[in-house]
């Protein structure tokens, strides 16, 4: 469990639970999420990142060192952070607290989502370059498809 000078959180397993924080630490956060949102959208650099947070919300400037390098890692990044918002928020409005298998089950299936999208997207695209390529067989008297300058029939294609 960690102290931070105006909220105590507890971190288990890569996941974070606000024992006791004011609400400028959800509006905090509400802002960073908002820096990062608007980062996607404009598809902005991590240095122009790290500028709007120390601009934007200089409480959290340090969390920049935790931002992922790569738009893949960036999703799931976002993913957490409004997983953790929702969690939060939910916490505010109602006074059913979920258990920690709900939030740990919210946070993996919303992580999840994001991942079989991507997942999705590249297969696509790499099913999409292999009807673009060239499968039929090669003629006996081509050139030979391993770049030596000879002809298949006496290259590749030999007869044993």
């Amino acid at each position: 469990m960690g102290s931070v000078p105006d909220g105590v959180f507890n971190v288990l397993e890569g996941a974070i639970e606000i024992l006791n924080a004011p609400a400028r630490t959800v509006e905090q956060l509400m802002r960073y999420v908002q820096v990062l949102n608007t980062a996607k959208e404009q598809h902005l650099s991590s240095e122009e990142v790290k500028e709007r947070i120390d601009k934007e919300a200089p409480e959290l400037s340090l969390m920049c060192m935790f931002l992922p390098k790569n738009f893949s890692d960036l999703c799931v990044f976002l993913t957490l952070i409004v997983t953790f918002l929702m969690y939060v928020s939910s916490l505010n409005a109602s006074d059913n607290f979920p258990s920690e298998n709900q939030v740990e089950y919210m946070i993996n299936s919303s992580i999840e989502q994001m991942l079989m999208k991507q997942e999705i997207e590249q297969l696509s695209e790499d099913n999409e370059k292999l009807k673009q390529q060239n499968l039929s067989r090669p003629y006996r008297n081509s050139l030979c498809e391993c770049d030596s300058g000879k002809r298949y029939k006496a290259c590749c294609g030999q007869l044993i």
